[in-house]
């Protein structure tokens, strides 16, 4: 567990089975082939154990990766694509940086204005790290079993109070702390996580959002001779209360990136004066 606290990771655990035990109406309501309470502190640890651990086991390359933008006005009951963003993902030494390279197919100009309604990065570890952080005094309790491609995935719930939150909205108008919950599935013996979604509540009325949310589901990729859990689909919905708006993330194409590789950035401007979420040093929707 190398820099991990075994008291702090105790100490998480226990949360886990306290907040089922507080909660007689949910632990009634649990299905029969729930795991045991001592099954579903180990399986906390194996988690936490891996998220820990992920970014600085993964090593340094390039994805594309491509941004469908929708938006849908007041009432998400008819979604208006807009447009199709591709960038080139570099990750060196645990850190995201992207090039826009194509706005719908074609090479983009240095000088042309794109229209970003809705941003996001750190979908490659930085959520995991915030919500398993000793330090978020994370609650976890327990949700069900699911199965991905014919193996039993476990299900925990989370929550993060503003208190311990560093999800900062920012808008137009300012910007404020917002607590957030979700989810994450992962395998209950190796920890390895398969989906994790997350959605901001209680939101300042200061940034004018009325919800924003996120899924992120992971796939098995190959990088040089080795397989990884990496990102391979995305979604963030943003609701500012006058319009809904939804980006759909790929990742693909993953390479390793070779430590005397070059890479040159291009710089395009880009409008972007919609409501954005920012936990420092956690992803930036």
């Amino acid at each position: 567990m190398s820099k991990w606290d075994l008291t702090k990771l105790g100490r998480l655990a226990t949360r886990l089975a306290a907040a089922t035990l507080i909660s007689g109406l949910a632990w009634s309501q649990t299905p029969a082939d729930a795991p045991t309470h001592e099954e579903q502190r180990r399986i906390l640890v194996a988690i936490s154990s891996y998220a820990e651990q992920y970014v600085d086991s993964l090593p340094n390359f390039i994805c594309d990766q491509t941004v469908q933008q929708f938006e849908a006005g007041r009432k998400p009951k008819k979604w208006h694509q807009l447009d199709s963003l591709t960038s080139k993902l570099v990750f060196t030494k645990g850190r995201e940086e992207r090039s826009l390279e194509m706005v719908n197919g074609r090479p983009v100009s240095a000088h042309r204005h794109v229209r970003t309604p809705l941003t996001s990065e750190g979908e490659f570890g930085i959520l995991l790290r915030e919500i398993f952080n000793p330090e978020t005094d994370t609650a976890f309790t327990w949700a069900n079993w699911d199965t991905v491609d014919g193996h039993q995935l476990a299900v925990l719930n989370f929550s993060i109070d503003k208190s311990h939150s560093t999800l900062k909205l920012t808008g137009e108008m300012g910007s404020g702390i917002a607590p957030y919950r979700g989810s994450v599935t992962a395998d209950p013996k190796t920890g390895e996580i398969w989906k994790v979604t997350d959605a901001a509540f209680d939101i300042p009325p200061i940034v004018q959002t009325e919800s924003i949310a996120t899924t992120i589901v992971y796939s098995r990729v190959t990088i040089g001779d080795r397989s990884f859990l990496l990102p391979v689909h995305a979604t963030v919905l943003l609701n500012t209360g006058d319009n809904n708006i939804r980006n759909e993330m790929s990742f693909e194409d993953y390479r390793k990136f070779e430590s005397d590789s070059k890479i040159t950035f291009t710089a395009v401007d880009s409008h972007d004066n919609s409501p954005v979420a920012a936990p420092p040093p956690a992803p930036e929707f």
